[in-house]
């Protein structure tokens, strides 16, 4: 990934439309969708919340998207890390807040 673009928060990318989240896939994670995956992944449409939707879940990728085991792989992991990245986060907020009130 490149360090400069840094992961948007789950409230950003769910009001992304679908070139938007494009965008920062080819900002941020320009390796992971390239030719005919790329044009299948502009095809279904995805905007943010959608991508979020299916953090975790490859299956959807692959089977409604088209798109590759390796690339829907990639995709529901990215995903999972954005929505789990900004939950730990908080969860550590959280915990830091009752013991250290």
């Amino acid at each position: 990934m490149d360090s400069s673009v840094p992961n948007p928060t789950i409230e950003e990318m769910k009001e992304w439309d679908e070139d938007e989240l494009l965008e920062w896939f080819q900002q941020s994670r320009r390796k992971v969708l390239k030719g005919d995956q790329l044009e299948k992944f502009k095809a279904a449409h995805i905007s943010g919340g959608v991508f979020l939707k299916y953090a975790g879940d490859a299956n959807t990728f692959e089977k409604k998207c088209g798109l590759a085991f390796g690339v829907s792989e990639t995709l529901a992991d990215i995903a999972a890390e954005i929505v789990g990245t900004e939950t730990a986060g908080m969860k550590g907020k959280f915990f830091y807040t009752i013991y250290t009130t």
